[in-house]
């Protein structure tokens, strides 16, 4: 379980050392198409909170490269259980997200609020 654990680390490193050496994307870049998150419909799984995401934007638009930096979430009327598919939902849902074309590939992190129809950026 130890050296799984060290996996997960050293690829997240690796994905986050990726994004860190393509230039940021410009602050005005805004999604075309934003899909909200499809949140799993579980029986006690219900969470509010927000997620860091940073992910890379393609000349064409395309997202790859999803990555969930930071999720802070806390149950919402009930004393909690784990909360069970978040993280892919959001990473599912922001790999589906399209932006304009560009020149080239650019970096852009994401804050998604959880519980409420917003989503904001920086």
């Amino acid at each position: 379980m130890r050296i799984l654990g060290g996996f997960i680390l050293l690829a997240l490193s690796h994905v986050a050392g990726a994004h860190a050496a393509v230039a940021r994307c410009p602050g005005t870049l805004s999604p075309t198409v934003a899909v909200p998150p499809r949140l799993p419909a579980m029986l006690h799984n219900e969470y509010a909170g927000s997620a860091e995401v940073a992910f890379l934007v393609a000349p064409s638009g395309a997202v790859s490269q999803p990555a969930i930096l930071s999720l802070e979430l806390h149950p919402v009327g009930h004393a909690g259980t784990q909360p069970k598919g978040y993280r892919e939902a959001l990473l599912d849902t922001v790999s589906r997200w399209r932006f304009p074309a560009q020149a080239g590939v650019c970096r852009k992190q994401v804050t998604i609020t959880l519980g409420q129809a917003t989503a904001g950026s920086r």
